[in-house]
């Protein structure tokens, strides 16, 4: 049996060695540090034929031992690390195959990359965004060049999905939608995904908007947007809405609570997301900055002011693997995942490993605030890319532009409001309607 050794100092295994030795996962029980071994008794054998049969038995048990552990380590550890290594010492199509039974609610390992933009490709895109190539690019100059074509990245609309979950009646994982959107603010854009994801009527933009009671308007007017047609049965799953600010927290229950959205898998959460857990302050309801839908409060605004400042109230925080284990009840894919959290995008990234690798289509957004300044874009989008995920710039009018593989050095440098749409490559229609907008786009000017 597995024995449970406390240790002080991480173990790690070997690149595309199967831990049959030892296996060690700090995630695997969170706040401790616990090493599982697979221990073999130590016996002294005198008779050489006995001591053959004897190895020879500890290895056919070391080798069942890693068969029924197999499953444990493809959910616990890295999945694209693992089966990358694993890969390499057996039939990679194998892999594949077992991994996806294994983890029906993970993302295949994409085996396909982004393509490397051309030069022609390139001299579009910065002809149309208006800012320099990198052969012109002079860092003392532009840092804010890109602010010319800045606006377009701004409430962008997503016609992309639209037309996915227009045309798609199944949407996998015996049809159950799951949709995330942190930062959830006034609940716009959650209804709209509530209502396309779960195809329900129930989730009607009009009706939220009179429900919702605030004196704040959305900085993109989500509250006067097109909502999706009901088009396919409705589907079971769950729309989960979380929110730290108190007050705009209690509208938002009380708008559900108005609607009964909560029966029909409407899921609203009082918590901050960030790269781990424990409580942040954020403005309390009865101060101007702790406004009903107030959108500019990122969760470094209650530091600012000092601990001891009395407009700010305690509010739990979780990373989005922890938010998962305490919340979620699904075990499948993240259909959608929304980020909007004024400048601390990356943080709740940074915490969302196994969230990510079960991730459909993910948004967030790309600021000067928040914790954005002391990141360069490039690093997030290779991040994702490693997971699996390709990246664009996502604008008005249903335009894209293609970040992963297509850098600009000016892309490490500028930091404005803007968005990002990312898609899971495992996801071969959304993956390619995404792309063909961006190859159709570079030819229109």
């Amino acid at each position: 049996m597995p024995l449970n050794i406390q240790s002080s100092l991480p173990l790690t295994l070997p690149r595309g060695i199967p831990p049959s030795t030892a296996v060690y996962d700090e995630r695997l029980i969170k706040g401790k540090n616990t090493a599982h071994f697979l221990c073999a008794p130590s016996i002294e054998f005198t008779n050489g034929r006995i001591k053959k049969l004897a190895i020879t038995i500890i290895f056919l048990l070391g080798s069942l031992n890693w068969l029924l552990l197999q499953n444990t380590i493809l959910r616990r550890f890295d999945k694209t690390e693992v089966v990358e290594n694993y890969a390499k010492l057996i039939d990679k199509t194998e892999v594949v195959d077992n991994y996806a039974k294994l983890n029906k609610s993970v993302n295949a390992p994409s085996t396909d990359r982004a393509s490397l933009c051309t030069d022609e490709q390139r001299k579009k895109i910065a002809h149309q965004l208006q800012f320099p190539d990198d052969a012109d690019f002079n860092s003392s100059i532009h840092t804010t060049y890109l602010g010319i074509r800045a606006p377009w990245f701004r409430c962008p609309d997503a016609v992309w999905l639209e037309k996915i979950y227009e045309e798609e009646a199944d949407i996998g994982n015996d049809n159950s939608f799951l949709g995330i959107s942190v930062g959830c603010n006034k609940g716009h854009d959650a209804i709209r995904t509530a209502r396309m994801g779960l195809s329900s009527e129930a989730f009607d933009a009009l009706a939220w908007k009179n429900s919702f009671q605030t004196e704040e308007t959305s900085a993109c007017k989500q509250e006067n947007s097109r909502q999706a047609s009901i088009i396919h049965p409705k589907r079971d799953g769950e729309m989960h809405c979380i929110e730290p600010m108190p007050s705009t927290f209690l509208a938002l229950k009380n708008a559900s609570d108005s609607l009964n959205l909560q029966e029909k898998g409407f899921v609203i959460t009082h918590a901050a997301i960030s790269s781990t857990h424990g409580k942040v302050r954020f403005p309390a309801a009865n101060v101007t900055a702790g406004s009903i839908g107030t959108e500019d409060i990122g969760i470094d605004y209650c530091n600012s002011k000092g601990a001891d400042d009395p407009g700010c109230e305690e509010v739990p925080v979780f990373s989005l693997e922890d938010y998962f284990d305490k919340y979620v009840r699904a075990k499948g894919p993240v259909n959608i995942l929304q980020i909007d959290v004024e400048g601390w995008d990356f943080d709740v990234l940074f915490g969302a490993s196994s969230v990510l690798d079960r991730t459909h289509y993910l948004e967030f957004e790309y600021h000067n605030s928040g914790n954005w300044n002391k990141y360069h874009l490039p690093d997030a989008i290779r991040l994702l890319d490693g997971k699996g995920f390709t990246c664009y710039w996502a604008a008005k009018y249903g335009r894209l532009w293609r970040i992963t593989e297509c850098y600009f050095d000016i892309y490490n440098y500028w930091h404005g409001w803007s968005n990002i749409a990312c898609v899971h490559r495992s996801q071969n229609k959304l993956a390619g309607k995404m792309e063909r907008i961006f190859l159709d786009l570079l030819e229109m000017w």
